[in-house]
């Protein structure tokens, strides 16, 4: 195999958890693992990457210091109420403070001396691909081949109810034009952006290294029906509240674990809070599938824009609940189904989810898809 060099750009990576930093890392090991040369450009690189550098072989580079934006603190008095006014105004007219890796971006181009075979810039957030695109309007072109990854459009997101200010349509549309492909995790994400740039899309799933999940011990039923959603939350159009709330009326027993960092949503269900309810924070990937695997089964909430054909997006998460081995319960937000429900609290799964052709989502698959568009 030719040896390529690979530079990729992206505002999080190990040890964050989150989709977008697992698709960064878990790319830039499967590159170096394949004999390529790999440099990443992170924000607030520290030491804790100097061993994960040495150990899977890969340049990892400051991007610089993200702004932190405004410091929003709990409470009703009018200056705390002032300040979460103002950071949700500046994010929604200007993106902030995500818009000062536009900035980062572009310098980092500028400085670099290197030509690279391919980059690889990863959102969110967008203001990423906004800098590559600046840099590359400038004639900084560090790369015969520029992808630009999107885990959800920026402009045209589904599930926002209010649109953006039309001015990101010009900043959207300047990497759109300059990238040579936008790489999307599932086909039905194209017709959220401009039509114009359809011959650029080109779909590649979440990647996953499967050699790295090591499940533990076997399932054996809980006394109690135990069940677990894990991952964001969007009140009114993503979220277990109505099944919640069915569980609730129904006097059933059950016992509901919820991985997340938003826990105010909940806070309607105290009588039900330590006892069926449990909210926990999120623990690291591998720990959070040896915790499914313990479950009855696991919730996932399908949000109803993307429940028209089915489920058309695979959420990360839903890979993490294949790998449980347990079954998973799935609807659309407003649509719970009561018979299938109930089915699953008797501990009958006829009607689980599953998701097809889970071979795909290996991360050496993945990766050699982004070698082929060199």
């Amino acid at each position: 195999m030719e040896q390529k060099n690979i530079l990729l750009i992206s505002g999080s990576f190990y040890p964050m958890n989150s989709p977008r930093s697992f698709r960064t890392t878990n790319l830039a090991k499967e590159f170096s693992k394949q004999g390529h040369k790999v440099v990443v450009y992170i924000p607030n690189r520290s030491t804790i990457h100097d061993e994960f550098e040495k150990e899977h072989n890969i340049e990892i580079k400051n991007l610089g210091n993200r702004s932190l934006g405004i410091n929003i603190s709990k409470g009703f008095e009018p200056w705390l109420l002032f300040k979460r006014f103002l950071g949700r105004l500046l994010l929604f007219l200007f993106n902030y403070p995500s818009i000062s890796l536009m900035f980062l971006t572009k310098e980092v181009l500028k400085r670099e001396t290197r030509k690279f075979d391919l980059l690889i810039s990863v959102a969110v957030p967008h203001s990423i691909h906004w800098g590559v695109a600046w840099a590359w309007r400038l004639g900084y072109q560090k790369s015969d081949t520029w992808v630009a990854d999107c885990g959800d459009p920026f402009v045209g997101v589904s599930y926002e109810k209010i649109k953006k200010p039309f001015y990101f349509n010009y900043l959207e549309n300047s990497f759109l034009k300059r990238c040579d492909f936008i790489s999307v995790p599932f086909k039905n994400m194209v017709q959220f952006f401009n039509k114009n740039y359809d011959n650029k899309f080109i779909v590649i799933p979440q990647g996953f290294d499967f050699s790295e999940v090591n499940i533990q011990g076997n399932y054996s039923k809980n006394e109690i029906p135990t069940f677990i959603y894990s991952g964001t939350i969007m009140p009114g159009l993503r979220d277990p509240l109505s099944l919640i709330n069915y569980l609730e009326k129904s006097k059933r027993k059950f016992k509901f674990i919820i991985y997340t960092k938003q826990k105010s949503p909940f806070l309607i269900f105290e009588n039900l809070l330590g006892t069926s309810l449990i909210i926990k924070d999120y623990v690291t990937r591998n720990e959070l599938i040896m915790v499914l695997s313990r479950a009855d089964f696991l919730v996932n909430v399908n949000t109803d824009s993307n429940d028209n054909e089915g489920i058309n997006a695979i959420p990360s998460k839903l890979i993490d609940y294949t790998f449980s081995e347990r079954p998973i319960l799935s609807y659309s937000q407003n649509n719970l189904d009561i018979k299938t429900i109930l089915e699953f609290l008797d501990g009958e799964y006829g009607g689980a989810f599953k998701v097809e052709k889970f071979e795909d989502y290996q991360i050496e698959s993945v990766a050699q898809k982004f070698i082929n568009l060199t």
